[in-house]
């Protein structure tokens, strides 16, 4: 019985100019769906997660200063980036955003913890200034 699914990305070595790569694409990475099927590796489902909807690029520079100290800022509080932003396909309905990012939590109180962190205001900020991007946490504690 399938009980969930889990994206997993790892960096690979590119050798590819990170300055020559579309903003909302990290090089090197490559992504795989786990298929969840036995207790041992259904902890990973039990995680609050959270998905970012970008709407809009503003600005190409900030957004990239952003993503060199995002995944840091989320581990403060026990979050993780599970995919990075990537343009999305629409299945359903008339929303075409310009990326979509999944993130994981340990709980919903610790998603709001990073968003209300005071020093991470900077950083929220920061991203703020690079995307229009709505930002949602779902899932059971």
């Amino acid at each position: 019985m399938i009980k969930g699914l889990v994206a997993t990305c790892m960096q690979e070595d590119s050798g590819r100019d990170a300055a020559s790569t579309p903003p909302l694409r990290e090089p090197g990475r490559r992504c795989h769906t786990e298929i969840l099927t036995s207790p041992q590796n259904m902890e990973h489902s039990m995680a609050v997660y959270g998905i970012g909807i970008v709407n809009s690029l503003k600005d190409e520079a900030t957004f990239g200063e952003y993503r060199k100290v995002a995944a840091d800022a989320l581990a403060k509080h026990g979050g993780k980036i599970v995919v990075p932003p990537s343009p999305p396909i629409t299945l359903d309905g008339d929303d075409n955003p310009k990326a979509v990012v999944l993130l994981s939590f340990p709980s919903k109180a610790a998603a709001q913890a990073w968003r209300d962190d005071p020093e991470l205001q900077d950083i929220h900020a920061m991203r703020n200034a690079g995307v229009d991007m709505t930002i949602y946490a779902f899932g059971e504690d």
